[in-house]
């Protein structure tokens, strides 16, 4: 027998019913509740939960619509560079001293070559010295204690601009919105009571930072114009921690400054120009060659501070999916209920420690990415949830979320 063209349209139709259907089964009436909800809109969430083992797919809602992920974002950016980079690669930042060094006295300057690490001085995370008692005192073990010029610095490994040109400028002010320089310092920030606003020079910072420190321990600097190249010694070189504490960091506390430092990375590391759209354009590459479809698809910064990113829940499972068999990459997520972000999410629940999940939330914004684990912390599933664009309070969105995973992981366990 032979089918005519409308009736495969309707076979198809219906082999398509069925299957939603059977993605739905899992997590029918939470899932209900979610998207009928008055302050969220349903064409505003996506939804995707994945095994990765059988790649079937238990849940899917609006898994095409492009949504804004906000910090979700960092997941993409860490994914793509530590495929490139790996785990042992770290940032180097070196102090020469330039000119001639006669009995105590530098005659010259000295010159700090920016290697990028976000992690230099930086109040929490990671850390690998002070680079300003490294500094006078590598100048002391030299017997320097006169420098007749100044401090300059090189930070051209990252060209500017420092910030992307779509974040919002409320928040540039801010610690979460400070720019990315080929030489971070303290995180590019500075605190006012409880409240962290950017630099506006975190390498004019460094070098006031130093001066105060060698006038302290009797190292001068007489800061006159010296424009002579002079030869250069080394007098320092200041290695970060492994970038894979540096990626751990940034996905458990959500940093701004070391996701676009990270997808600058990427770019150096394949041998390009440090730019914000040179590694965006390698991760454009990277995936498409892994068969991931860009379609919805909007990729502006590292961190996903700009309300101009687009995500879908495809492409984002399909990333997830793709890094799961990293055990490195897995354990970065922020696990619930006791890490970081996650750390209230699902808390006391029986996925308490066996959901691993970044977090990105902006206003009208709370979005979930990551990993369900097994008892040796192996992702079995991969999990993305995005809402956009709801006018209800965030901690019922976030219950809601919770009750569609509950509910999906107690049924796929049946």
């Amino acid at each position: 027998m032979t089918l005519r063209r409308n009736d495969m349209k309707k076979i198809l139709t219906a082999l398509i019913c069925m299957l939603l259907v059977t993605v739905m089964v899992y997590a029918q009436p939470s899932m209900d509740k979610l998207l009928s909800h008055s302050g969220i809109e349903r064409n505003k969430v996506a939804v995707m939960v994945v095994d990765i083992n059988t790649d079937s797919t238990l849940l899917a809602h609006n898994i095409e619509g492009p949504l804004v992920p906000a910090s979700v974002m960092k997941a993409i950016t860490i994914a793509s560079t530590i495929s490139s980079t790996g785990i042992d690669y770290r940032y180097m930042t070196r102090i020469y001293m330039v000119g001639s060094l006669v009995g105590e006295e530098l005659q010259g300057d000295l010159l700090i070559i920016g290697g990028g690490d976000p992690s230099l001085n930086a109040r929490s995370g990671p850390q690998s010295g002070d680079i300003v008692d490294e500094c006078v005192n590598a100048l002391i073990r030299k017997g320097v204690k006169r420098i007749t010029g100044d401090i300059k610095v090189n930070q051209t490994i990252f060209p500017g601009p420092a910030t992307v040109p779509s974040w919002a400028k409320e928040d540039l002010k801010y610690g979460y919105g400070a720019g990315c320089y080929g030489l971070n310092f303290e995180n590019n920030s500075y605190l006012k009571g409880s409240q962290s606003y950017s630099m506006s020079n975190p390498a004019a910072t460094l070098s006031r930072r130093i001066k105060e420190a060698c006038a302290e321990r009797g190292v001068t600097f007489e800061a006159k114009q010296n424009d002579a190249e002079g030869q250069r010694t080394l007098l320092l070189e200041h290695r970060s921690a492994t970038i894979d504490e540096i990626m751990r960091h940034c996905m458990q506390v959500s940093d701004n400054l070391y996701a676009e430092t990270l997808l600058r990375t990427l770019a150096l590391s394949k041998g390009e120009e440090a730019s914000t759209q040179n590694g965006i354009a390698i991760e454009k590459e990277m995936w498409r060659a892994h068969g991931l479809d860009f379609k919805g698809v909007t990729l502006i910064d590292g961190s996903g501070l700009s309300r101009s990113n687009r995500m879908t829940a495809k492409f984002l499972a399909g990333v997830l999916k793709h890094a799961s068999d990293n055990a490195d990459y897995a354990s970065f997520f922020p696990l619930a209920g006791q890490e970081g972000t996650l750390a209230k999410f699902l808390k006391d629940t029986p996925l308490d420690s066996y959901i691993a999940l970044k977090t990105g939330s902006m206003r009208g914004i709370q979005c979930y990415a990551g990993y369900m684990l097994d008892d040796d912390y192996v992702p079995t599933h991969v999990v993305v949830m995005m809402i956009n664009d709801f006018t209800c309070d965030r901690s019922t969105v976030r219950s809601l979320c919770e009750e569609v995973l509950l509910e999906v992981f107690n049924n796929s366990n049946n």
